[in-house]
């Protein structure tokens, strides 16, 4: 009679086989995060990058509404104009300044420089409005955040302001993005007044 062999389980085999399922299983999990981290930081970056586009078209928006608005206001002759501009929220303040009226600077060559004694404070609280009069830059609309986003020139303006001083440059700040001027053609300068 024979007998049987009976073959003796390998107990190391299986706990091979345990340990190489653990270790492919935090393979998985960690290829699992890099992916999600990759596909999280290209759509973080695609949201940014469309954010930043839309706040640039609303800022172009408001700059070609603005300039269509004083150039179509300026040419009729005692025409006047109620008219609600729009920017983002995060806008806190839009100033003007009336190139042309600006007395206190030496305009008889670039740089401009200051007439002694007669800055304003509004130039001391938005040094870049200085900078751009004294550079010759023909910008009089300035478009404020917490520092200067962006300035453009919107056709010649006339300030109405019922302050004695600061008649050249005036900033109004802005209620949800949104200000009203009073517009009123002079032939081929609008004047502004905010409602």
């Amino acid at each position: 009679m024979k007998k049987k062999r009976t073959r003796k389980s390998n107990n190391s085999f299986g706990k091979k086989s345990k340990k190489a399922q653990m270790q492919a299983q935090i393979f998985v999990y960690v290829l699992t995060v890099i992916v999600a981290g990759i596909i999280f930081m290209f759509g973080f970056n695609a949201i940014q990058g469309f954010l930043f586009k839309l706040h640039q078209s609303q800022l172009t928006s408001f700059e070609i509404d603005m300039k269509n608005t004083f150039s179509k206001i300026s040419s009729e002759y005692d025409s006047i104009v109620e008219h609600e501009f729009v920017l983002p929220q995060k806008f806190s303040e839009v100033c003007f300044v009336d190139i042309e009226e600006l007395d206190f600077w030496d305009r008889t060559s670039i740089p401009y420089t200051l007439n002694p004694g007669t800055i304003p404070p509004l130039l001391e609280k938005h040094p870049l409005i200085s900078h751009s009069i004294t550079s010759g830059a023909e910008d009089n609309v300035f478009v404020y955040d917490k520092l200067l986003e962006k300035s453009f020139f919107a056709g010649n303006i006339n300030i109405i302001n019922d302050t004695p001083t600061n008649l050249e440059i005036i900033c109004y700040p802005l209620f949800n993005g949104r200000f009203n001027l009073r517009i009123k053609g002079l032939g081929n300068i609008a004047e502004i007044e905010e409602i």
